[in-house]
């Protein structure tokens, strides 16, 4: 049987190895001005150098030359290089505001160049704040990394809300897979941040072991495949999904004095209901265009020589629905409730009823018709057959209470 140790640096190797394949794949297959992929990649590969660099200088090495404990690292670098890359994967505007989340990481990186050029003992303020047991600096960092994964958190969330405007399906967009990367990754940084408190404030020491040190890698190696797969497949749906559709050019912008400032991104009511009236009406039209499953806000913009961001601002102000999704979902819930009240429905299953009118997965029928109804499409069922049933049964009962009574007199 293997040591623990020897398992322990295989796997530190296979991790290693699988950072610099993904690193060159990325490279290779991305796309030209997509930043996202470019900012993964190199995340990767800075991976792979840390692991070189910690591989060289080893315990035996840092006796000797004491100094090369300060050797600069990109220390804390990972969930602020995270956070911008989830920006750019989403399109979302990105200035140079933005990379000021990795200042906190580079002023260390300086700390740590300083130190190493000139000597710790040269710089005595620099030694209390690099000592490895400064409590502060660990406290900052891992308070830091919360508000970014909250951050992060927040504009995935944004953009779900923001893909509803224009899509009436959004399980080719959905983020499911960045949202566990990060909650993988905030779990991995819990259990460290854990380890070091128990260690300092409580005497606790959380002896490394061989399941301590590869379940981490484990974790990370699988999401880095999960985020390199749909890392370069999500900016070409996405780019789809959002492109610009051939139609006529917006209209001129309001006046400012014509409108309070809190209107400034409004239609005037009268042209909101109308474009508004326009959607409906291509909506309940005999094509039923709802049961298409990947109807988009551009589709149908096209077909009403419209802008598309002029409907998405007339469903926005004028729909009780709030946004085009919810509204294309609505008329999917009516349509699913017309075909439960058919005739032989029940030799249909739900889900190719749904399917038949335009939804392509239970999860998303199964919460749009809850969310419409108040209750699951088989509660549904059950309660119109219920109610079919009594319906049957009163004309019955109400023959036998105005039978005359055989006994009866004239």
């Amino acid at each position: 049987m293997l040591q623990a140790q020897t398992i322990i640096g295989y796997t530190e190797n296979l991790f290693v190895t699988e950072c610099l394949f993904l690193g060159l794949i990325i490279l290779a297959v991305r796309q030209r001005g997509d930043l996202s992929t470019l900012i993964l990649s190199a995340t990767f590969l800075w991976v792979v150098a840390r692991s070189l660099v910690s591989g060289i200088v080893d315990e035996a090495l840092l006796t000797q030359y004491p100094r090369l404990y300060y050797l600069p690292q990109l220390q804390g670098f990972e969930i602020p290089i995270f956070y911008l890359y989830t920006r750019y994967l989403l399109q979302l505007p990105t200035s140079r505001r933005h990379w000021l989340v990795l200042l906190p990481s580079v002023l260390l990186f300086l700390a740590y160049s300083v130190a190493f050029v000139l000597g710790i003992e040269q710089v005595p303020f620099l030694k209390s704040i690099l000592n490895y047991q400064n409590t502060l600096l660990e406290v900052g960092q891992a308070g830091y990394d919360l508000l970014l994964f909250a951050l992060a958190f927040r504009i995935i969330y944004q953009q779900e809300h923001r893909l509803q405007q224009y899509l009436s399906d959004l399980q080719a967009v959905r983020l499911n897979w960045l949202k566990a990367f990060f909650i993988a990754v905030l779990l991995v940084s819990t259990y460290e941040t854990t380890r070091y408190f128990l260690h300092h404030f409580r005497g606790i020491n959380v002896e490394e072991n061989l399941w301590t040190s590869i379940i981490p890698l484990l974790i990370y190696s699988f999401f880095f495949f999960i985020i390199t797969y749909y890392g370069l497949k999500y900016p070409v749906i996405l780019r789809s999904v959002l492109a610009p559709e051939p139609g006529p050019a917006p209209a001129p912008a309001l006046e400012e004095s014509t409108r309070p400032r809190y209107e400034k991104s409004k239609l005037p009511g009268t042209r909101a209901q109308e474009l508004y009236g326009q959607i409906i009406t291509y909506l309940e039209s005999e094509a039923e265009p709802y049961r298409e499953p990947e109807l988009r806000l551009s589709e149908l913009a096209a077909q009403l020589n419209q802008a598309t961001a002029y409907l998405s601002q007339a469903i926005g102000q004028c729909s009780p629905h709030g946004n085009f999704y919810n509204l294309v979902n609505h008329y999917r819930v009516e349509a699913v409730k017309h075909r439960l009240r058919q005739p032989g429905s029940d030799r249909l299953t739900l889900l190719g009823i749904a399917q038949e009118c335009g939804f392509t997965n239970n999860q998303t029928f199964g919460k749009a018709f809850k969310q419409a109804t108040g209750m699951t499409p088989s509660q549904y069922r059950v309660q119109h057959r219920s109610e079919q049933e009594n319906a049957a049964q009163a004309p019955q009962k109400a023959s036998i209470l105005i039978r005359p009574d055989a006994n009866g007199v004239d």
